[in-house]
């Protein structure tokens, strides 16, 4: 060897070795660190035991080495938080989060050898709000500079009604005398791309205020997005509508929320349908735009003979002239809004009759283009709206008995929001019996 390459091998050895410091490793931050290092965890609640999410927490102390140790963390949405590679030694847990309190203030810990708990932190509101008023949910939109912030519509879905609200100069938003519960909240906008487009958040004991949304403006679809557009039936991964739904059945009189979101696309036979989901993640129904149409299937009950995954299907979905006597028409998706038609235009979705020992049943489901008008809903006044009409009529004899159920359902589309209104009706021999008017709130088209 050469005397140049053994002093390049020494001057190499000498700074392997001290990176060691008592069988210790220099991390880039300048900490020795023991080669075994461990985890310290634990969780943060309240006292009624709801875990509490995006706490931050912070270890800090002195290491069996004597070197500073300082780790981060932040409580996930089980209220569990946990440190990694904390080597031997001493150190002092301390939580934190806008408007609240914890028990204890801070907590000590000792690492030796093992895995080791960090204990549980109760957290309590400082910020207001009790079980007699209730709790507040508030929020804020933060936009590029070109996105007017001021006057968007959040909508909140959850809780015993629906509500909804405008942001301030600022984009900020509260609701306010909630009681504990799941809600999601949905920003609203014409082309403008919300992230996320919705947030879902449960309140506890204590006022929630959540991460800001932001937005800009957008007509383009992402890199791995898919996207089936029309100017009355826009349909994009993320798209959101929340509703307010008021009902009337055997003489009681409700009111609720519901909100539509769609999650992905899957593909049946060779047809890609988006499935709009609830604010749980429930499957409701497979939609599917071109250019002439807007398909739906007839009945939800239809979707338990699908595959929901990506890629999966059982069945094509089928034409007027497809449909053969024996196929049952609940399983097929149906051109529900003719985009092309005029003024007055009626239409055959299907008519169909099945016999069985004793029963006889005839279907007949037919729909109706009465041209557009202005509508005026929660989420604002859509001019020049399309509006549908269609009758589903069924038939069922048994014997000498038989019985006619109607239901009768007129919708409205708007320009860039989708479906802004439904009335719904259903008869029973000509009685009717229930009642239902869904009117839009808000929306969030990217």
């Amino acid at each position: 060897m050469t005397m140049k390459k053994t002093i390049t091998v020494l001057l190499s050895l000498a700074l392997f070795a001290a990176m060691f410091a008592g069988g210790c490793l220099l991390t880039e931050d300048g900490e020795k660190s023991d080669s075994k290092s461990y985890s310290v965890s634990g969780r943060v609640v309240t006292y009624d035991n709801y875990s509490i999410e995006n706490v931050s927490l912070r270890l800090e102390g002195t290491s069996s080495d004597d070197s500073q140790i300082t780790r981060s963390a932040i409580s996930d949405y089980r209220g569990n938080y946990i440190f990694e590679k904390v080597p031997n030694g001493e150190y002092a847990i301390t939580p934190y989060m806008a408007n609240f309190g914890f028990y204890p203030g801070s907590g000590s810990v000792t690492v030796s050898g093992r895995n080791t708990s960090g204990g549980t932190f109760t957290g309590y509101s400082t910020g207001g709000g009790s079980s007699g008023s209730g709790y507040s949910i508030s929020g804020s939109v933060k936009g590029t500079e070109n996105v007017n912030v001021k006057g968007l519509i959040i909508a909140l879905s959850g809780g015993e009604y629906p509500q909804y609200t405008s942001t301030g100069d600022d984009g900020s938003f509260s609701f306010e005398g909630l009681q504990p519960g799941t809600y999601l909240i949905s920003p609203s906008g014409a082309n403008i791309r919300f992230v996320p487009a919705t947030m879902r958040t449960f309140v506890r004991s204590f006022n929630i205020t959540l991460s800001p949304f932001s937005a800009e403006p957008s007509n383009e679809v992402l890199p791995g997005e898919t996207r089936y557009d029309h100017d009355f039936f826009p349909l994009i991964n993320a798209a959101a509508w929340t509703y307010q739904v008021s009902e009337t059945a055997n003489g009681v009189e409700t009111t609720d929320t519901e909100t539509v979101i769609a999650q992905g696309t899957v593909s049946v036979y060779g047809k890609e349908y988006y499935v709009l989901r609830d604010m749980y993640d429930d499957p409701l129904s497979l939609v599917r735009v071109d250019a002439d149409s807007v398909y739906m299937f007839h009945d939800i009950t239809a979707l338990e003979s699908l595959h929901l995954d990506s890629g999966s299907s059982l069945y094509r979905p089928a034409e007027i002239s497809e449909l053969g006597p024996d196929e049952d028409p609940f399983i097929h998706a149906w051109p529900v809004y003719p985009l092309n038609a005029n003024e007055g235009d009626t239409y055959l979705l299907f008519n169909h009759q099945r016999s069985e020992v004793g029963a006889a049943y005839f279907w007949d489901w037919a729909g109706k283009y009465h041209g557009t008008e202005d509508v005026t809903v929660g989420a604002g006044t859509f001019k020049n709206s399309r509006k549908y009409e269609t009758v589903f009529d069924a038939i069922g004899s048994t014997g000498s008995s038989t019985i006619r159920q109607v239901h009768r359902k007129t919708s409205w589309l708007g320009y860039r929001a989708g479906i802004v209104k439904i009335h719904e009706e259903w008869y029973e021999d000509g009685v009717l019996v229930r009642e239902r008017t869904k009117e839009l709130v808000g929306y969030s088209i990217p």
